[in-house]
């Protein structure tokens, strides 16, 4: 999770911070009263040895006993020829067991601990009052430092931010794993919200903002109304693109927007900027596309309904009542689960009160039937990018074509397939990792990295952590050391080979490992330099320079690895589409970078869907023509949604989409039978004798509801539950899943097919570790009177895994 981080020394939502304890318990600061001197004080002589400032300091310490003392003070003489005797101690001080140092009140002792000398190199001395008072000064200039430097950072927390973390919402608690006693919970709990008020007004949003995939929206009016979202339940995703914990959530949402279709639910993508380059509506409208988002998407550019609601992180996920009113607030990823069973008992409650209304349906515009001018490219937003120059090879990340593509230097299409060397190094942006895969053993390893989201550097594996690398290249010096791209720090650091340890070479924060918010726009040496999100670093083959994509400040900046100075050879600073010479070149979001012939530098200019050609020496900017290149294939399920092939959707006469590609499909001979009672589906995986599901890798299964050929029903009217979740770690993982129509659906009847669609990953004990994908698959058959003769109401299925002779690769 991406969190807006305050500096240490400042309170901050769910933090606050007190000053260190004091040696001893101190009595406020005052000056000593004055005093007059008795005669006997006076006449007082100085110690044996003693100087006259010794003996002053005692006369001030033996007045302030004299002052505070509850019995009354006696005249001190001096026998003659002798030193003055010391008075009799009073009671507090023989209870303490010292001559007379203590006072009977406490404060006199303060006194004189804080005034007693502390000793200074070179004859010096001060007292322990003054090294109080340096040391507060010392601590107070400390966090105004530290303010200072992660001011950038505040700018993103809000006061009802800190409100929220000192007085928290309220928040629902679900206890139990049913999912019909959970759904029972969250009703309670929102029957309880609205008696007390019905939970905090969300505030509306911003006039005049930019909307993707819709017109603009509104939380108030009357449902009627076009673009309103009163009358349902509203999720609020607040999310920034930069964010891997952002990019995992969009799944669940997608899969909720499938389970709730038809249904009064909206899903709204409140997209608030971390990076400045991340306000702009078009870098956030590629970022919808690439992603391949389908629900509205509102620029909070000024991040207004982020600080009025007191969002702290990213990702945070609202649930809204269909009269605008905050149900829950979720911080982080995972709770496809929690959110599923909260919309379940909203739309019971809110349906049993009169309050759902989903007649008028929402001004949906996605953004990827504009894009007749992106499809021009046969490319899709390409991420990295590599050549083989021996070969005359460039092989190209189609990423959201889910391709390589391999083309002569030239641009000219050879094949789709990639290769490999002995060892291939992984940046794991999600896991703030790197990997070490070992072809010729088929062995990958953690290289680095301690899976903490940090820009801190240390001598081994463990003390060093990355903030999403995303960009690797190994120094052409023969140095032992690979350049990272490490994004959320906004830094090019390195990685040495050998040990695992990491070490910073410019941009991030050198002091803070904690500050992912130093980024910006500006040349300089080392940690002086500002960068802004690189993704893509490359080595030239002597090491004496180190590109630099730095993406969200769309241009190519280069590193001197002696000096560690960054220079800025290409691109304008403002996203686009243009060649020219050094900034008059314009990219956008460029993400990859690889050598081409001549010393030149093939660049994947992301947004803009083109490969472009830079020229260090004399900065020049070109654009490769790509010719050749096929059509990228078309998605089944992209075929039924956009009408292809006579389907026109999920509704009757439509027929499933096959299953995807890689699973095993498991079919059942006889449907399932599902009367108004319901009915269950349970699958079985058997593993081999001696093998385990893998710990930590998250084996787990989700479902699909589709058509059936002839007479399908409405899918949305027939509840799975579970609908997802992880494999039980047992020797034969087994599911089962409860069928349960609405009533209406089981006295009409139809026929829809269920999918479990399961990812399997397990391991021989102390050996090798394999994943497999399966498909389970029954008809269901929804029955208005008694079961059909050839349907029966209980199905199960099992699929027993055979491991493969030779493993394609192992973990470690």
């Amino acid at each position: 999770m991406l969190q807006a981080k305050p500096p240490s020394c400042a309170p901050r939502p769910g933090q606050l911070h007190a000053a260190a304890p004091l040696p001893l318990p101190l009595a406020p600061f005052r000056s000593p009263p004055l005093r007059r001197c008795s005669p006997a004080l006076r006449s007082l002589p100085a110690p044996p040895g003693g100087g006259a400032k010794e003996a002053l300091a005692d006369e001030a310490g033996t007045a302030d006993h004299a002052d505070q003392a509850a019995a009354p003070s006696r005249p001190i003489s001096s026998p003659a020829g002798g030193a003055a005797p010391s008075p009799a101690p009073t009671s507090s001080q023989a209870a303490s067991g010292n001559g007379g140092t203590a006072s009977s009140g406490g404060n006199g002792g303060v006194q004189a601990w804080l005034s007693a000398p502390v000793p200074l190199p070179g004859g010096y001395r001060t007292s322990r009052r003054d090294v109080l008072k340096l040391g507060s000064l010392a601590g107070a200039a400390g966090c105004f430092y530290t303010a200072f430097r992660n001011a950038k950072a505040m700018s993103y927390a809000s006061p009802q931010a800190l409100l929220n973390a000192l007085l928290p919402p309220p928040a629902p608690a679900a206890p139990g794993d049913a999912s019909g006693d959970r759904v029972a919970a969250f009703k309670r709990y929102i029957a309880d919200l609205e008696r007390r008020g019905g939970g905090r007004e969300v505030p509306e949003f911003p006039a005049g903002a930019d909307w993707l995939n819709s017109a603009p929206l509104r939380l108030a009016g009357p449902p009627s109304a076009r673009g309103s979202l009163a009358g349902r339940v509203t999720v609020l995703d607040f999310w920034t693109y930069c964010c891997i914990n952002c990019i995992h959530v969009l799944p669940d949402l997608a899969q909720l927007e499938s389970q709730f279709a038809g249904a009064p639910v909206a899903v709204v993508g409140v997209h608030s900027a971390k990076f400045d380059n991340e306000k702009d509506s078009s870098a956030i409208r590629a970022a919808v596309l690439r992603y391949d988002i389908s629900h509205p998407v509102v620029n909070d550019r000024s991040m207004s309904v982020w600080g009025a609601l007191g969002v702290s992180s990213w990702p945070t996920l609202a649930v809204v009542s269909p009269r605008g009113r905050l149900i829950a607030m979720l911080s982080g990823e995972g709770h496809r689960q929690d959110l599923e069973d909260l919309i379940n008992a909203a739309l019971q409650y809110y349906g049993e009160a009169g309050e759902l209304d989903g007649s008028t349906p929402l001004p949906i515009a996605l953004e990827r039937n504009k894009q007749a001018a992106d499809a021009a490219s046969p490319l899709r937003y390409p991420g990295k990018i590599a050549a083989d120059l021996a070969g005359g090879r460039l092989f190209i990340s189609d990423s959201n074509n889910h391709r390589i593509v391999i083309t002569d230097l030239a641009g000219r299409f050879l094949d789709q397939i990639g290769g490999g060397t002995e060892h291939l190094y992984i940046a794991l942006a999600g896991q703030h990792q790197i990997w070490d895969l070992q072809l010729a053993g088929g062995i990958a390893g953690l290289l680095s990295g301690s899976g903490s989201e940090r820009n801190q550097n240390g001598p081994t594996p463990f003390t060093t952590s990355w903030a999403q690398p995303s960009g690797l290249s190994l120094a052409g010096d023969g140095s032992g050391l690979m350049y990272v791209a490490d994004s959320e720090s906004s830094s090019v650091r390195v990685v040495d080979l050998g040990s695992g340890g990491g070490g910073l070479k410019a941009g991030g924060d050198p002091l803070f490992s904690d500050n992912l918010f130093r980024f910006g726009d500006k040349d300089g040496f080392g940690p002086e330099a500002l960068l802004q999100h690189p993704l893509a670093v490359l080595s030239s083959p002597d090491g004496t320079a180190v590109y630099v994509a730095d993406s969200y400040n769309h241009r190519i900046k280069v590193l001197y690895p002696s000096t560690n100075e960054v220079v800025t050879i290409a691109g304008s600073g403002t996203a686009g589409l243009r060649d020219g010479v050094g900034t008059e070149a314009q990219f956008s979001e460029p993400a990859g970078l690889c050598l081409g012939p001549n010393g030149t530098v093939f660049v994947a200019d992301t947004n803009n869907g083109a490969i472009r050609i830079l020229d260090p020496v004399s900065r020049r900017v070109s654009t490769l023509a790509l010719t050749g290149v096929p059509p990228p294939r078309v998605d089944p399920l992209a075929a039924i949604e956009s009408g292809a092939g006579g389907a026109t959707g999920y509704g009757n006469g439509a027929t499933a989409p096959p299953p995807p590609a890689g699973f095993q499909v498991v079919r059942a001979e006889r449907p399932l039978a599902v009367g108004a009672g319901g009915g269950s589906f349970t699958v079985t995986v058997g593993l081999p004798p001696g093998y385990h599901l893998t710990a930590g890798a998250g084996s787990s299964y989700y479902t699909q509801l589709l058509p059936a050929a002839g007479g399908a029903a409405d899918v949305t009217a027939v509840t799975v539950r579970p609908s997802s979740g992880a494999l039980p770690d047992t020797a034969s993982p087994s599911v089962t899943l409860a069928v349960t129509p609405a009533a209406a659906a089981a006295s009409s009847g139809g026929r829809l097919v269920l999918r479990l669609l399961a990812k399997v990953y397990y391991c021989q004990q102390n050996d090798v570790c394999l994943f497999e994908q399966i498909c389970f698959e029954v008809p269901l058959e929804l029955e208005s009177g008694a079961l059909a003769a050839a349907g029966q109401a209980d199905v199960r299925l099992q699929y027993n895994v055979v491991p493969a002779a030779t493993p394609s690769f192992v973990l470690q």
